[in-house]
């Protein structure tokens, strides 16, 4: 798709603008969409490339120059946004995450960052030019394909299940009613070694479970990442071995309300228990 006018061109990120017409501090800036799983959302150049968006909540356009965008703090200057390229007031910049092209040393409209995201589960991280602090960060499991993961609304703390809306605002997708379709579906209170575990399973549409949390009979709780839980798909979870080996009550939660409970052995009661998996002791 060809961007005709200046107009369009600087919805998506000002290239080419005096730095002295530029705000200089990031503190209105976010990473607003990833897009991990790509196969079919096609960019400018027809390629269907991860990518990274950037807001700018300010009513002043932002000069990127010099900041840093990595997928690991060990190497926070992994990619430096080139000079040049700005985020406009109001409005968003997109980068693509492309490992197979090399990264961009030059403001173009197509910016690539020269890396990938692990669509199984990754980071990614923004942080101030030269020695400057971290900025934003993202941090996420599993990703669903060709769907992305949004702040809801732009720039807020609330990481959603989005459709990709590349360079514009974002659109939190339809997700199914949690309750009766994610069961506490197999859990592990003594294992040969590591950490007990507890796995969920969704039998419903899609959802993001960072808002869901696991509850023992001790109130011990443990909440769930940014991770997109397919159809019929299952997460586990370490529980940081609070499971009693003789007998515990795990119940699902959003929030204060009860999502799913199972009890085992000694365990107290649930007083439901939508569950209908074998769980493992």
């Amino acid at each position: 798709m060809a961007f005709r006018t200046f107009a369009v061109l600087c919805g998506l990120g000002c290239f080419g603008v005096g730095a002295a017409a530029l705000g200089q501090s990031l503190a209105t800036i976010k990473i607003n969409e990833v897009m991990a799983s790509n196969q079919s959302v096609a960019g400018p150049d027809g390629s269907t490339s991860d990518w990274v968006e950037f807001h700018n909540s300010g009513a002043t356009a932002v000069n990127l120059a010099g900041a840093r965008l990595t997928d690991n703090p060990a190497t926070p200057g992994r990619w430096v946004f080139p000079a040049n390229v700005s985020v406009p007031a109001n409005g968003f910049l997109v980068v693509a995450l492309d490992s197979s092209r090399p990264p961009s040393l030059t403001a173009e409209l197509n910016l690539n960052a020269g890396f990938s995201l692990k669509s199984v589960g990754d980071a990614i991280f923004l942080y101030g030019s030269g020695t400057g602090g971290l900025v934003d960060a993202v941090d996420f499991g599993f990703q669903i394909t060709d769907m992305a993961l949004g702040r809801i609304p732009n720039g807020s703390a609330n990481l959603r299940l989005c459709n990709p809306t590349r360079g514009a605002s974002n659109s939190e997708a339809a997700l199914g009613a949690t309750i009766g379709n994610v069961k506490a579906n197999e859990w592990m209170a003594a294992p040969a070694e590591g950490e007990d575990w507890v796995e969920i399973y969704n039998i419903g549409e899609p959802f993001e479970i960072s808002r869901l949390k696991l509850v023992d009979a001790s109130n011990n709780q443990k909440s769930f990442p940014n991770c997109l839980l397919d159809t019929n798909g299952t997460y586990s979870i370490d529980f940081s071995n609070w499971l009693n080996n003789g007998g515990d009550r795990i119940t699902l939660q959003e929030g204060d309300l009860l999502i799913d409970c199972v009890s085992y052995g000694a365990g107290p009661a649930c007083e439901f228990q939508y569950s209908n998996k074998v769980g493992a002791q």
